[in-house]
């Protein structure tokens, strides 16, 4: 394992982690944050944690539940092949205080644009791309969708602009809202 480092993070946001700094690695920026501590957090079992889940070394892991300990806000990185969740639940169950972030959901249109069909990010000012067929253009937002880690919206709309269908892909906890 590699030395603890620290990229130019906002200040009181210092990233943590075998590839802290070092752009998208096997790490992909998922990260789980603690932002302190409770009663009883168990320091020992937290350090071994961080070792066994996360690939830290003993001195990085022992640092970390250090900086938590003083109460700075650390993010943590987890490998892709270990289960977010279940890191979360561990530190939480040892006594940190871990910030559970609120899922993003990403909704994608397919809209007619100078005669053919957009498929666009809402938010985004151009198309990810145009289709000749409104089929194809569904087909594709339909994959992106899909894809995504997060909640996904798919809005269909017909040849006037009108929103003719909307799809949900994943769980948020909410219906999807078909309209005809």
């Amino acid at each position: 394992m590699s030395t603890l480092s620290y990229s130019k993070a906002p200040k009181g946001r210092r990233e943590r982690g075998p590839v802290a700094g070092r752009g998208r690695s096997s790490f992909a920026r998922r990260k789980v944050r603690v932002r302190g501590w409770s009663v009883g957090f168990n320091k020992v079992a937290t350090t071994n944690l961080l070792r066994s889940y996360c690939g830290y070394g003993l001195k990085q892991a022992k640092s970390t539940v250090d900086e938590i300990l003083s109460g700075d806000p650390v993010e943590i990185y987890v490998p892709e092949h270990v289960d977010i969740e279940a890191v979360r639940s561990a530190l939480g169950q040892l006594g940190a205080t871990v910030v559970v972030p609120k899922r993003r959901r990403q909704t994608y249109h397919v809209a007619p644009e100078d005669g053919a069909w957009a498929v666009r990010a809402e938010g985004q000012s151009r198309a990810a791309q145009t289709f000749r067929r409104k089929a194809d253009a569904v087909s594709h937002a339909r994959h992106l969708a899909r894809e995504k880690r997060v909640v996904s919206r798919l809005v269909i709309h017909d040849r006037t602009g009108a929103v003719q269908r909307e799809h949900v892909y994943g769980d948020d906890g909410r219906a999807p809202t078909p309209q005809s």
